[in-house]
């Protein structure tokens, strides 16, 4: 049985990433215990990424950046320690809107669901390089209004004997009580920082010490134009199985003196 949390973050006017952190769930608890235990200690209600640098957020009481630097590294930790991989996606909300009709989007789902959709293929393809994909995942979203579409799309795979991904449950949960969704909040909202600035701070740490368990996959639109043109299900999934998509860490896109070997 594995774990899958998956949280979004989106910067004014840029691409919006939306994130798994994935683990077998036996691993997932102690990460979640470790993780809990790492917040109460520092006295913080629960990690944020957008709030962690901000003095002002009422979640962190006041916490200093000394601190704050310190939890962080050990929150990495947990990941490095506990997790298999981190997959994320990249769509243009604009970009995919102008291209797809209604009627696809209705079949597809809006940004965000078809988001999901492209990051199932990813978590699938993962599996199966780790022999994994016959087991049954359980997946937390945090919750919003807009995780709606997804959660119907993903509902809809469970049983089915050609479904990437064998969903045992699917939930929304809130952001507080869920370290694996705050985990991949971290993650999300680091390639969306990284994106705009080439900077983050949150995905340094992270991959300092295992940038081989990042991965991204940019925004393309001929995977869509490939959808939207008739191309059954099936051929989609063969080609796009073989597309050389999954940016594999920092290192290919940053050619930093401590990143390179």
């Amino acid at each position: 049985m594995i774990d899958i949390g998956i949280d979004e973050s989106q910067r004014p006017g840029r691409e919006l990433i939306v994130s798994a952190v994935i683990g077998q769930t036996s691993l997932m608890r102690k990460f979640s215990q470790e993780r809990q235990a790492d917040l109460h200690r520092e006295n913080v209600k629960f990690f944020h990424a957008k709030e962690h640098w901000n003095r002002q957020s009422p979640a962190y009481n006041g916490l200093s950046n000394t601190r704050r630097k310190r939890l962080l590294s050990r929150l990495v930790s947990h990941i490095h320690k506990f997790t298999q991989v981190a997959l994320s996606v990249a769509v243009n909300p604009e970009e995919y809107k102008a291209m797809t009709t209604e009627r696809f989007r209705s079949e597809f789902g809006g940004c965000y669901a078809i988001a999901i959709q492209l990051l199932v293929v990813l978590i699938w393809i993962e599996l199966k390089k780790r022999d994994s994909a016959h087991e049954k995942a359980n997946i937390f979203i945090e919750d919003g209004g807009h995780i709606k579409q997804a959660l119907q799309l993903i509902e809809k795979t469970k049983g089915h004997q050609f479904a990437h991904v064998h969903v045992s449950t699917v939930s929304p949960v809130g952001k507080i009580a869920n370290p694996i969704v705050q985990a991949a909040d971290m993650i999300a909202y680091g390639w969306s920082q990284y994106l705009e600035t080439r900077e983050s701070a949150f995905l340094w740490h992270i991959a300092s010490g295992k940038h081989e368990m990042l991965g991204i996959l940019p925004w393309k639109p001929e995977l869509i134009q490939q959808l939207q043109d008739g191309v059954s299900r099936e051929i989609f999934r063969r080609n796009y199985e073989r597309l050389p998509h999954l940016d594999r860490g920092l290192k290919p896109l940053l050619r930093n003196p401590q990143l390179d070997d």
